[in-house]
């Protein structure tokens, strides 16, 4: 199942004020997903409300992230050698992954490969 939170999916809350610039991370296990990230200064109560009840809204708390953020497609290949440079990245500097890669995708697929926004991210702690 494929899920988005967007403007059009609102029915309450101060929609103006709510930021779509932030970026919509896309993580694939054995279904799809999208998340929105909403400023700060939302809590449960006041978010927007979506229409679609599939949709669920949930606080995540902060956590330090790796990222590597780079443009093309969005294959295997491409994906695999990234995740590499990241792991590679996050052992030179004696940090320790927490949790699985996250492979945010930020365009749509009609974006030319050459304008694409992708990041892998993967939360890390201290050795």
């Amino acid at each position: 199942m494929l899920v988005s939170l967007a403007l059009a999916s609102l029915k309450s809350g101060d929609c103006s004020s709510f930021s779509t610039n932030k970026p919509l991370p896309v993580g694939v296990s054995e279904t799809h997903f999208s998340v929105t990230l909403c400023s700060a200064r939302f809590s449960l109560d006041t978010a927007p409300v979506p229409l679609d009840a599939r949709i669920k809204l949930a606080l995540r708390p902060g956590r330090r992230m790796a990222v590597v953020r780079y443009s093309g497609t969005w294959s295997a290949a491409n994906y695999a050698e990234k995740l590499r440079d990241l792991e590679a990245w996050i052992q030179q500097r004696r940090l320790v992954p927490v949790g699985e890669p996250v492979w945010a995708r930020y365009d749509p697929p009609v974006m030319p490969w050459f304008l694409r926004r992708n990041e892998i991210l993967i939360a890390v702690g201290r050795d």
